[in-house]
């Protein structure tokens, strides 16, 4: 488990140069914790915890604020084992990439709040939901694609 309480974790997540957070290929690690976690002056959340393989569940991450963000690709992708994901509070009006984002989460059966997510900025969905082969709900009637350019392979592999 990687706690997070306001201050200093290993491996160090925040880039203040390019405002970039990542958590990405933590191997072996089945439980991020987030309490008191400042992220107001991020904007590129991509590979945020791509490849965290082991990764099953993630507690704190809907008082991410998320009102800077732009980039959110591949963010939780290849997350093999994460089953539950509650994005409630992502503020996802600035965010313009979304492809990968869920890509590969093959045990994923449950975003909530992904019904909420204003997509109308966003260009790439590419591959947003591919192999996520598990999902039992998933409510997409509010998502703006006025916008996007890139559709590939976004909903393939999505079953029930």
């Amino acid at each position: 488990m990687i706690l997070w309480n306001g201050h200093r974790l290993y491996p160090k997540p925040f880039s203040p140069v390019h405002k970039a957070l990542k958590f990405s290929q933590v191997l072996g690690v089945a439980l991020f914790r987030f309490i008191k976690f400042d992220i107001s002056n991020v904007n590129d959340m991509e590979c945020m915890f791509n490849k965290c393989y082991k990764l099953k569940e993630i507690k704190g991450i809907n008082i991410f604020n998320t009102n800077q963000v732009t980039n959110m690709k591949g963010m939780f992708q290849e997350c093999n084992e994460l089953e539950y994901l509650d994005l409630t509070n992502f503020d996802t009006s600035k965010a313009s990439d979304m492809g990968f984002i869920f890509n590969k989460c093959h045990k994923l059966k449950e975003i909530k709040g992904i019904d909420k997510f204003n997509t109308n900025q966003v260009t790439n969905v590419s591959t947003m939901f591919k192999g996520c082969n598990e999902l039992e709900y998933l409510d997409l009637s509010n998502f703006d694609t006025s916008n996007v350019m890139i559709w590939d392979l976004c909903l393939i592999s999505v079953i029930n």
